[in-house]
């Protein structure tokens, strides 16, 4: 018989004995560490903890409570007790799924989607409980939501990757893949959740810059060669200065900014770098300067 089970079977035998009636030895009981602790089945290559390492009843979530704190909080790996009375509950010390504050809802899920950026794998697994997980984190406050999940990959596409709330939208024709990506409509149920998590339905002017700081960090100042990136790259920019007008007080905000020069092989330099180039005779002026001119 399996280890996990002999525990079960101790345990419901426990419940059904006299001395569960006894409230000095449910105190005792509740601190003593013999539990295993819980986790999902397909998480065993992801836990950061040591499953060998036993758990107390007591501060311990209870089993369905385990898909919302299993990385953060120890929870108890089965239901040993079936329905408990309220003297007993807490004399033990469990925490209901209900009571799960908000913090380990969140750092749960953060940590998570950290572990399973690079898993599809896992990430597919772990797809059967995703809905019902951000639907609790719904309930949370959007100051917290955005200020931990904002710029984590935690918006599961229908390829199993992650995309951040920062650099992921609805209303997205062209493709910037994988830089900026769209919403999935599958998961439009939960859009809203992402919203308080900063998701914006509509790409704004930092998205483009963001797309355009992100490839210029990976070119490391070098020519783009790569034509599927210079495609993006000067549609980001175009879609920049399309959108500048409506949103210009946010541009003021993203510092540095990136634009592609004007170049049979361009590169993306600073901004504060190029010359605008909207003189005719510019050129013939400054050609014995060493100018770049942008896009």
């Amino acid at each position: 018989v399996d280890f996990h089970d002999r525990i079960t079977t101790f345990m419901e035998s426990l419940v059904k004995d006299k001395v569960f009636e006894n409230e000095e030895f449910l105190r005792e009981l509740a601190t003593r560490k013999f539990l295993p602790r819980g986790y999902p089945k397909w998480a065993a290559q992801i836990v950061s903890f040591d499953i060998r390492s036993p758990i107390s009843i007591r501060g311990s979530i209870d089993s369905s409570g385990i898909k919302y704190a299993w990385n953060v909080t120890p929870c108890l790996e089965r239901n040993y007790f079936g329905y408990l009375k309220k003297d007993h509950e807490k004399l033990l010390g469990i925490w209901s799924k209900d009571k799960i504050k908000g913090n380990i809802l969140v750092k749960n899920f953060k940590n998570i989607c950290i572990a399973l950026k690079e898993n599809k794998v896992l990430a597919s697994n772990w797809s059967y409980n995703y809905t019902e997980i951000v639907m609790k984190l719904g309930t949370l406050d959007a100051d917290l939501l955005e200020n931990e999940l904002y710029s984590i990959p935690c918006i599961l596409q229908k390829d199993w990757t992650l995309s951040s709330p920062k650099m992921t939208c609805l209303d997205l024709k062209e493709d910037f893949h994988p830089y900026l990506l769209r919403f999935p409509v599958e998961r439009g149920n939960i859009l809203n959740v992402f919203e308080k998590c900063g998701l914006s339905r509509s790409p704004k002017p930092l998205h483009f810059l963001t797309v355009l700081e992100t490839i210029a960090s990976n070119l490391d100042g070098n020519a783009i060669e790569n034509p599927n990136v210079a495609n993006i790259v000067k549609l980001s920019f175009d879609m920049f200065l399309e959108r500048l007008s409506k949103d210009c007080d946010l541009v003021k905000e993203s510092g540095v900014m990136f634009f592609p020069t004007n170049a049979e092989k361009p590169k993306l330099v600073e901004s504060e770098k190029l010359v605008f180039d909207d003189w005719p005779e510019l050129r013939l002026v400054l050609h014995d300067q060493n100018y770049e001119y942008v896009q």
